[in-house]
């Protein structure tokens, strides 16, 4: 089986990965009925093993060499497997599983198709990372590819941007898969995700992490996701837990109120953080930084103009024609809108509440 890749033709290599990757995440949700830490760790999420398993969620046995041994049975040849990120040389030289006793979740290319896994261990200390994601290969980078993707279809309502993969499979499953949560897994939000998530014509809601670090996410999604075309995009107000944590102590019902009614337009979001900056300044440095939110407002639609315009008096104190006058002064008409990529019917009704600051619960974890 210890075949090289050879002259190998690029196309036909791809498609080894790619086959490669589509058995192991086979593998993975065939072991994960039988694995009772896998069960216990769905429970714990308050999600069903049934419903894990639609999700694509698996379970990678601990073991050395299983998945290897059954790729191999395959008819994988052990450079597929190392350069399709499942297996990898040990310091004998033998191959060995890359994950082992983790819960899986299949990461997903535009097309749908499975590229790659991040695997969530159950328990972590210093030797052991909390998440392990494959390595690079021809058909996998974490920069390009998402959890949950391969659910948003014609039925999906929303697309719900969350942190982290049990974050995201908290959405699905709670909401019936009406709104799909979807992750990055290994990296920051970036530019080809937003395009992605652009060109599903789906509306999109951010649901970051209730700290510090998740607001300044959401600001950096929101920014992606305007160069990519989507402008309307949501943020939950209920900040008090990440996704998986608020279902699990909740339940369905409000993660579902969460992601419809309890939502604000991403773009307070950023004006709220730009205001806290200008706190305490005087009214001259106020004018001044709401001049500087022209562009964010640039392409905000008449009524989320005007809700926003009224936010930021009500914030500041000033007139809101002085708010007006200083948001048209900073960002002048555009010629030419461009499409906005998401869909702009039947959006949740607006939420004048500024954007909650809350310390990230006890029970935080993704």
């Amino acid at each position: 089986a210890s075949t090289t890749a050879g002259s190998t033709p690029a196309g036909e290599r791809v498609d080894q990965l790619r086959e490669v990757t589509v058995d192991a995440q086979a593998w993975f949700t065939s072991q994960a009925a039988d694995a009772p830490a896998w069960q216990a760790a769905c429970a714990e999420r308050g999600i069903d093993p049934g419903s894990a398993a639609r999700l694509g969620i698996g379970w990678a046995e601990d073991s050395w060499t299983q998945l290897t041994d059954h790729l191999r049975g395959l008819g994988h040849c052990d450079a597929a497997l190392v350069a399709a990120g499942v297996s990898k040389p040990a310091r004998t030289g033998n191959l060995i599983d890359v994950f082992a006793d983790r819960v899986t979740f299949p990461l997903t290319s535009a097309d749908g198709g499975v590229v790659g896994f991040t695997g969530r261990a159950i328990t972590t200390g210093e030797q052991t990372p909390k998440y392990l994601n494959s390595s690079a290969s021809q058909v996998f980078n974490k920069s390009e590819t998402m959890y949950g993707t391969n659910a948003i279809g014609p039925a999906t309502r929303t697309v719900v941007i969350t942190e982290g993969p049990w974050d995201a499979a908290a959405v699905t499953y709670a909401t019936s898969g009406r709104h799909v949560g979807v992750a990055a897994s290994g990296t920051a939000f970036t530019d080809s995700h937003a395009q992605q998530l652009a060109a599903t014509g789906r509306p999109v809601t951010v649901w970051m992490d209730p700290d510090q670090a998740g607001q300044d996410a959401a600001v950096r999604a929101h920014g992606k996701l305007a160069n990519a075309g989507v402008h309307d995009a949501r943020y939950t107000t209920t900040a008090v837990l990440d996704p998986s944590s608020y279902h699990e102590a909740a339940g369905a019902a409000q993660v579902q109120a969460a992601v419809t009614s309890r939502t604000i337009p991403l773009t307070q979001v950023v004006v709220d953080q730009r205001l806290d900056q200008g706190e305490g300044r005087g009214i001259e440095a106020q004018v001044e930084v709401v001049r500087g939110l022209g562009p964010v407002l640039r392409y905000a639609d008449r009524d989320t103009r005007g809700q926003l315009a009224r936010h930021i008096s009500e914030r500041t104190g000033l007139q809101p024609t002085t708010v007006v006058d200083a948001l048209t002064q900073g960002a002048p008409p555009p010629r030419g809108r461009p499409k906005a990529a998401t869909k702009t019917s039947g959006r949740n009704p607006t939420n004048k509440m500024k954007t909650p600051r809350v310390a990230a619960a006890s029970g935080h974890r993704r």
